[in-house]
């Protein structure tokens, strides 16, 4: 982040802390074109690439930017960055659970143990061409994208008792319904 020791060379955007609205908002295939030209929207990514590589994150949607797009970002095995918008669940195994302890951007003091499951399946556009992909994603990835998509989707671990809570495995079932 800095080149000489001394001035930032890229000061991202803030995290918000509160969702900023019910859902994020769905993109058709004009909102990509026009947001790969939108130069407030590369900053957005950029700044979002910048929490994923600088600070060690394993997803993160624009709603943590305040954006209202539904767009996401989550790293890949390979340490790539897969970028999707309109991101959804389309299927999960209920036979491979794993519970694993995870911290949210929106409030970094709190962990929660959460039952994920360790296979979904997924749809969303790419974030270049504008296409449908479904994908299945497995293990840290799966993980990254439940807690991730959910939170743009919404729902938070930030609160136990609020009606916006993520349900865990029981919030994918009715992702599905």
């Amino acid at each position: 982040v800095y080149m000489d020791g001394k001035t930032p060379t890229f000061v991202p955007n803030a995290i918000v802390v509160n969702i900023p609205r019910r859902t994020c908002l769905l993109v058709d295939e004009q909102t990509i074109e026009e947001n790969k030209r939108n130069p407030r929207w590369q900053r957005v990514v950029q700044s979002m690439r910048h929490y994923l590589d600088e600070e060690g994150l394993e997803g993160i949607s624009a709603f943590h930017l305040g954006e209202a797009d539904c767009f996401i970002m989550v790293r890949m095995q390979d340490n790539s960055t897969l970028s999707m918008y309109n991101a959804r669940f389309v299927g999960f195994d209920q036979r491979s659970i794993s519970v694993r302890h995870e911290q949210s951007l929106a409030c970094p003091s709190i962990t929660r143990t959460m039952k994920r499951s360790d296979v979904i399946i997924a749809s969303y556009l790419d974030d270049t061409t504008g296409h449908p992909i479904l994908i299945r994603l497995e293990n840290e990835v799966a993980w990254a994208f439940q807690h991730v998509n959910a939170y743009s989707l919404g729902k938070t671990i930030c609160d136990l008792h609020a009606e916006n809570t993520d349900r865990e495995i029981d919030g994918l079932r009715s992702y599905l319904e």
